[in-house]
C-alpha cells in the first residue's frame, strides 16, 4: 500500500504525564526505526538539512532514558572502543553524538571531525551499527546502504530537495546481492494532505528521470535568475544582457526579502566559480580569439553529455543555454592572460576569487611564507600569527568565508595550532566551534592556502627578498593547519593514518621524534620505544591504545602476510532443507551475518559463525558430508574469521 494509516500506536513514556510517544515528526521517525530494526532490519534516516541531526541525537538519547525505546547494539560494546576515544577527545565525555553511539545508532554530518566520521564509517561498514541518522552526506558520496531508508522530511528550508539528490538517497535503500530491493518510507505525523502531495509529486518526478548534465543544470540555474531579474519578454533582451558588462553581477530581485537575499548571493558565487573552473579545465590557459571561443566549445563538448541533453530542451532554451555558456568564456578570456586563467584553474578557483587572490597575492605570498619558515624553526608564536593573518585576509574572499565565524575564532585558532584539547574551549557550543574548526580550519583555510601556493608558481612571483617561491618550502602549514598542531612529525603522523590528534602529539613528544619523510616514520616505528608501545595499554594514551593498535596494522596490512591454504568445516543454518552433499556454494556478507548462496545467488541459509567481511583471500565451499555443515578451502593471510 501506498499509505499505511496507524502503522504505530502512540503511549506515554515513562516519565511523561502528558506527552505521548511519538508526539512530532522526528519521533514518528525514531519509532519507524526501532520497529523496522526489530524486525531485523538496517534502518537510515535521512534529514535533508545538516541540522536537524544533532536534535535526533538529543531526542533518542532523551527517549531511551525514558525506556521507549531499547539499545539497538547486538555486539560487544568493546567494538566501539576506538570511536569513542576519537569523539571524546574531539565532543567532550557527555555528547549526545556519543550517548547514542553507546546506543548502536551513528548520527553522521558533516561538521562532525573527520577522524570520528571515518570511524563511524567504517563501523557501518562492518555492519556493527543498525540505525543511522544523516545529513546530505548521505547524497554526496557517503559509501553506506541499508534495507530500510526513512525520509525525516523532503524540504531543505522552503525548497524542495533536487530530484537527482532524492534519487541517490533513495538508492540507498537496500544491499547489493543481499537484497531483492529495498523499503523506503516517510512517516507522516502532521500536515498529512500536504506531505502526502510532496511525496507523491516527489516520487512521480523521479519516475523514468533521465541522467542530467552537471553542466546543463549549472546554466538553467544562472540563466533562469538572469531572465527573472531582466524581466525580458524575449529572447533578444536576454541577449542583449548578456552581453553587457554587468551581465554576471549577482542579480538582485525585489521579491525576495534579505535572509533569501543573502542565501541565493552564496549559491550564485557557488554557481559561477563551478561554472568558471569548468571553462577553465576544458578552454585551458591557451589564448582564443573572441570570434573563436564558440567554435572551442562546441568542439570540446561534441559527443558530450550536455550536448545530447541539450538536444531534449526547446530551441529559445538551447540559444539561451549556449549564449550563456559563450558569454562567460568570453567574460572570463577579456579580462584575464593565459597565465592568469593557469593559475585560476590550478586553484580550482573562478575569475573573482582569482582576481582577489591577485589583487593581494604580494601579501599572501609573503604571509604563507613566514608561516611555513616559522613552524620549520620551531617559532610557535611568529607561526601561529603568520596564519592569523594569512587567514583573516582569506577568510573575506569566497569560497573560502566560513559559514559561521565565531566572534573568537583567532582564539580557537591558536588553541588548534597549539595542540590543545577542543572539548573544553567549545563546551556549551560544541556545533558552532566544531563546525569552524571542520569547514574553516581543516578545509577552506589550507585549500586557500594551496591556491596562493600554485597560483604564485604559476606566476613565477618573486618575494620580497628575490627569492623564488620555488625556492622555500611552502607544504608544511597546511599541514599544521590541517591536523592542528605545529609539530611536523605529529602532522606526518596523523597523515599517515594515526586517528587521534592528542595522542599523535603525545607519542613524538615522548620519544622526540623528529621524522619529515615516510621512511623515517617507518623507522621510528620499529625503534623500541616505540615498538613496543604495541604491548603497553597505555602508550601512547590510555584512551588512544587501541586507535594505535589499528594504525599500526595499517603501516603493515595484512596483503604482507604469508597467504597459505586451510581447511575448515562450519555450522550451517539452512533455511529449508539443505541442498545434496557436495553442492557448491557462495558465502555472501551482510553486515553481522554471512549468508550462504547457491551458485545461481538463490538464498539458502547462514553460518552459525559470520566470516570476517575484509578477508582478502580466495574461498571454495561446498556442503559437508553430515549435510549441517560447509566444507570450506581457504587460501589467504589467516583472516577468514573476525578477530
Amino acid at each position: 500500500k501506498p499509505f499505511v494509516p496507524r502503522f504505530l500506536t502512540a503511549r506515554l513514556p515513562k516519565g511523561r504525564k502528558t506527552r505521548f510517544f511519538p508526539c512530532d515528526q522526528r519521533e514518528l521517525c525514531i519509532a519507524t526505526a526501532w520497529a523496522m530494526v526489530a524486525d531485523r532490519h538496517s534502518v537510515l534516516i535521512f534529514c535533508p538539512q545538516r541540522r536537524s541531526v544533532e536534535p535526533f541525537a538529543k531526542a533518542i538519547v532523551d527517549l531511551a532514558k525514558r525506556g521507549s525505546i531499547v539499545p539497538v547494539l547486538d555486539h560487544d560494546p568493546a567494538v566501539l572502543d576506538n570511536a569513542i576515544a576519537i569523539g571524546t577527545e574531539w565532543l567532550g565525555v557527555d555528547s549526545p553524538v556519543l550517548a547514542c553511539l553507546r546506543l548502536g545508532v551513528a548520527i553522521h554530518h558533516g561538521a562532525l571531525p573527520t577522524p570520528y566520521r571515518k570511524e563511524v564509517e567504517r563501523l557501518l561498514r562492518d555492519g556493527i551499527l543498525r540505525v543511522t541518522v544523516s545529513s546530505p552526506t548521505l547524497a554526496q558520496g557517503l559509501n553506506l546502504s541499508a534495507t530500510t531508508l526513512i525520509f525525516h522530511g523532503l524540504k531543505r528550508g522552503s525548497e524542495p530537495i533536487d530530484i537527482a539528490e532524492f534519487r541517490n538517497v533513495v538508492g540507498r535503500a537496500g544491499r547489493a546481492y543481499v537484497d531483492v530491493e529495498g523499503l523506503v518510507l516517510m512517516p507522516m505525523f502532521d500536515r498529512l494532505t500536504n506531505r502526502r502531495a510532496e511525496w507523491k509529486e516527489m516520487v512521480n518526478s523521479a519516475k523514468g528521470k533521465e541522467m542530467e548534465s552537471g553542466l546543463l543544470r549549472l546554466l538553467l540555474s544562472l540563466m533562469a535568475r538572469i531572465v527573472r531579474k531582466t524581466k525580458a519578454k524575449s529572447m533578444a533582451t536576454v541577449l542583449d544582457y548578456l552581453a553587457g558588462v554587468t551581465a554576471w553581477e549577482f542579480p538582485v530581485l525585489p521579491t525576495e526579502n534579505s535572509d533569501v537575499n543573502d542565501q541565493e548571493r552564496g549559491r550564485w558565487s557557488g554557481y559561477l566559480t563551478t561554472l568558471d573552473t569548468a571553462l577553465l579545465s576544458m578552454l585551458g590557459e591557451q589564448e582564443v580569439p573572441d570570434d573563436q571561443i564558440e567554435a572551442m566549445l562546441d568542439d570540446v563538448l561534441t559527443s558530450s553529455l550536455w550536448t545530447r541533453r541539450l538536444q531534449h530542451r526547446k530551441p529559445a532554451v538551447q540559444q539561451l543555454l549556449k549564449t550563456g555558456l559563450v558569454a562567460r568564456a568570453k567574460f572570463i578570456w577579456g579580462r584575464t592572460t593565459a597565465t592568469q586563467r593557469r593559475g585560476y584553474f590550478l586553484a580550482g578557483v573562478g575569475l573573482a576569487t582569482g582576481q582577489a587572490l591577485d589583487a593581494d597575492a604580494a601579501e599572501l605570498n609573503e604571509l604563507l611564507v613566514r608561516a611555513n619558515g616559522t613552524i620549520l624553526v620551531d617559532d610557535a608564536e611568529e607561526a601561529i600569527a603568520a596564519v592569523t593573518a594569512f587567514a583573516k585576509k582569506v577568510f573575506a574572499i569566497a569560497p573560502f568565508v566560513p559559514d559561521d565565524l565565531p566572534d573568537d575564532w583567532p582564539a580557537i585558532l591558536k588553541a588548534w595550532l597549539e595542540g590543545r584539547a577542543l572539548a573544553p574551549l567549545a563546551s556549551g557550543r560544541e556545533d558552532e566551534v566544531l563546525k569552524f574548526v571542520e569547514q574553516a580550519l581543516v578545509y577552506k583555510l589550507p585549500w586557500a592556502m594551496e591556491a596562493v601556493r600554485v597560483r604564485g608558481l604559476a606566476h613565477g612571483d618573486l618575494l620580497e627578498g628575490g627569492l623564488s617561491m620555488e625556492d622555500v618550502e611552502l607544504g608544511v602549514a597546511v599541514g599544521a593547519v590541517e591536523t592542528g598542531t605545529l609539530n611536523v612529525s605529529a602532522a606526518m603522523l596523523m597523515h599517515a593514518g594515526f586517528s587521534s590528534r592528542l595522542a599523535a602529539i603525545s607519542a613524538v613528544s615522548q620519544t622526540q621524534a623528529d621524522f619529515t619523510t615516510t621512511a623515517e616514520l617507518r623507522a621510528w616505528l620499529r625503534e623500541d620505544a616505540v615498538a613496543s608501545g604495541r604491548d603497553d595499554p597505555d602508550w601512547p594514551t590510555t584512551a588512544s591504545h587501541g586507535l594505535w593498535l589499528q594504525f599500526i596494522e595499517s603501516m603493515a596490512p595484512e596483503r604482507r602476510r604469508t597467504w597459505a591454504s586451510t581447511s575448515h568445516e562450519i555450522d550451517v543454518e539452512w533455511d529449508d532443507v539443505g541442498p545434496p552433499v557436495g553442492t557448491a556454494l557462495r558465502f555472501v556478507d551482510a553486515g553481522d551475518e554471512t549468508l550462504v548462496y547457491a551458485a545461481d545467488f538463490s538464498r539458502l541459509g547462514r553460518l552459525d559463525e559470520p566470516l570476517n567481511s575484509r578477508r582478502l583471500g580466495l574461498t571454495l565451499a561446498s556442503v559437508g558430508w553430515l549435510g549441517d555443515t560447509i566444507d570450506v578451502r581457504y587460501l589467504g593471510p589467516g583472516d577468514l574469521f573476525r578477530g
